[in-house]
């Protein structure tokens, strides 16, 4: 989904500042034009509190074209401004109650009440952070590792070490825990920890082990960049984890993972409906661009039932004629996002989808990874008799003609009369830019980590988890944080050579993009394991996603935009088999 070449914020610039410019010369808003001359200012700061790390969004007025964002005297990373709205993450750093501002070339915003932001309390009394733990305590030569560093004494934490080599993508999850993302070593290491009141005394329980670059023990299933070898020789860090052995987590005995490439252990019961949605039409490519269909919404789609319960989707992309539409023959299946308009989104009862013309509860969606929903036995997703479906999606050519192709989803259903012992699910939509676009720039070379934090608002059984992440993706990690970082899911993906470029591919191969692409996505629990469910989750718990990202792997990620995105499926509780709950 959405590997796209040109962000979506990059793209409603382009289209709305025109037409600003054009509507400022007619003389039409002089008042606007008047107050773009004023200083910014900041009316309010989502959340007010939190870690170092903390996605903030920040509303107000003269936001656009910002040259900085302060959390008192320390600046912030931050992205682009859309609609009075500025996103940007809480520094390290900083401490206490701090005022948020931002600068633009005519001026900084005051501080204000409204526009401050209160770090946790800190140690005040000048001891040194330590460190009793390090998870996982070994990792490949190359880096890449997720690690989670446990100790004391962490809040503030400024830099993680591994030996003298400073770590990549450090976030403070609490006073205790640290989350970092090793950097290429060789040997034993002493994993330190730098805070304002300096640095963890090295120990025995900070020790971390580079491994040859050859599968860790424990690691199999190669994914990753060139060669593809299925000893992982040169893969190293891009070896996909056994499931109890995940970077950072709390082993789960009841998590199934497997590649969805790699066959299902479990058929679904019901009857098995085709939809096919077309002919959709995708204009020809150029010298310098693809042809594509750029997130189109495409409304009240026929369904292949009603008041029935679905137990599995799997969506693909065919030409008219029926045979499958693939990147060899030019035809790139980027996205397609189902939503039902009857019922109300989980995560974002007000998304951003709404830009498109559509809304709804996003309930599946899938690309050229055709990740499947199959939940496990005794489990589905209940669809009313009066609910509504639509969609958006984006469709790629790579050919110098227009092809014509169809979105087809099958899905495996049976009737609401039939299902008296099935429990009903519903579906949860989790990203690192969350109720946004989807999608964030890469901020800086080498590796990246890309978080989001959940407070669980639909507490039950969760029994279906998969990820979604662009090109230079390496895996999504989900845990509940509130649970001990039990792990969730470690969604992993798959590389596969691309095919000798073509007309349009050029750009993208100038910069690295297209030459290896994902495609698979491993998934977790679901019809692929027997043992449901994969965890229970509570109210209030936190359940934080991290994708990590390689930019070596895409160099053209920094500019196209990077996505972790996680569709993922809960038995609610009070929920009863033969319920209708969620209509």
């Amino acid at each position: 989904m959405m590997r796209n070449p040109r962000g979506f914020l990059q793209m409603v610039a382009a289209i709305v500042l025109p037409i600003m410019l054009v509507v400022g010369a007619a003389g039409a808003i002089a008042p606007q034009a008047a107050q773009a001359a004023m200083p910014p200012t900041v009316g309010s700061v989502s959340p007010s509190s939190g870690n170092a790390g903390t996605l903030v969004i920040i509303h107000g007025s003269g936001l656009m074209g910002l040259k900085a964002v302060d959390f008192g005297t320390t600046p912030a990373k931050f992205y682009f401004s859309l609609f009075g709205m500025v996103i940007t993450f809480a520094p390290s750093g900083a401490t206490g109650r701090v005022p948020v501002t931002v600068t633009s070339a005519v001026g900084t915003s005051l501080a204000s009440e409204s526009a401050t932001f209160q770090y946790p309390p800190q140690c005040a009394c000048g001891t040194l952070p330590t460190v009793s733990s390090v998870a996982p305590a070994s990792g490949p030569t190359p880096g890449g590792t997720m690690v989670t560093i446990t100790g004391n004494q962490l809040f503030g934490a400024t830099a993680v070490d591994f030996g003298t080599v400073p770590a990549t993508g450090v976030m403070v999850m609490s006073a205790t825990s640290v989350m970092a993302v090793s950097p290429a070593g060789v040997g034993t290491v002493d994993v330190t920890v730098q805070t304002p009141n300096g640095t963890s005394p090295v120990s025995a329980a900070d020790k971390f082990t580079y491994e040859s670059t050859a599968c860790p023990a424990g690691l199999s299933s190669c994914s990753g960049p060139v060669p593809l070898t299925s000893d992982c020789a040169t893969i190293g860090a891009y070896c996909s984890t056994n499931p109890d052995s995940v970077p950072g987590t709390t082993p789960n005995p009841d998590m199934n993972v497997v590649s969805d490439s790699s066959g299902s252990t479990y058929v679904p019961p019901g009857t098995s409906t085709k939809m096919t949605y077309g002919p959709l039409s995708v204009p020809a490519a150029t010298s310098s661009a693809m042809g594509q269909d750029w997130n189109f919404p495409k409304t009240n789609l026929a369904m292949p039932c009603t008041n029935c319960y679905i137990t599995s989707l799997v969506a693909d992309l065919t030409y008219t004629n029926g045979t499958e539409a693939t990147l060899a023959s030019g035809a790139w299946f980027h996205h397609a996002v189902f939503l039902d308009t009857a019922k109300t989104d989980a995560t974002c009862p007000s998304a951003v989808w709404n830009l498109y013309g559509v809304k709804g509860e996003r309930f599946f969606a899938s690309g050229d990874e055709k990740t499947p929903m199959v939940l496990p036995p005794g489990y589905a997703w209940y669809v009313g008799a009066n609910d509504t479906w639509d969609m958006i999606y984006m469709l790629m050519n790579m050919n110098t003609a227009a092809i014509n192709v169809d979105i087809t989803l099958t899905a495996t259903w049976v009737p609401a009369t039939q299902g008296t012992s099935l429990t009903p699910v519903h579906p949860f939509w989790l990203d690192i830019d969350q109720c946004g676009t989807s999608q964030l720039n890469e901020t800086s070379a080498g590796y990246n980590v890309f978080s989001y934090t959940w407070n669980v608002n639909t507490p039950g059984r969760l029994v279906g988890l998969g990820g979604h992440v662009h090109d230079g993706g390496i895996n999504l990690v989900v845990q509940d944080d509130t649970q001990n970082n039990l792990l969730l899911c470690n969604s992993v993906a798959g590389y596969v050579q691309a095919p000798p470029p073509m007309q349009g591919m050029a750009a993208m191969v100038s910069n690295g993009v297209g030459q290896y692409v994902i495609a698979t996505m491993s998934g977790c629990g679901g019809g692929w394991g027997t043992t449901p469910p994969i965890a229970t989750l509570n109210a209030g718990d936190q359940v934080s996603i991290h994708a990590v990202y390689d930019n070596a792997l895409d160099p053209g990620s920094d500019t196209q935009g990077v996505m972790g995105i996680v569709i993922g499926f809960v038995a609610e509780t009070g929920s009863t088999p033969g319920g209708t709950t969620g209509s």
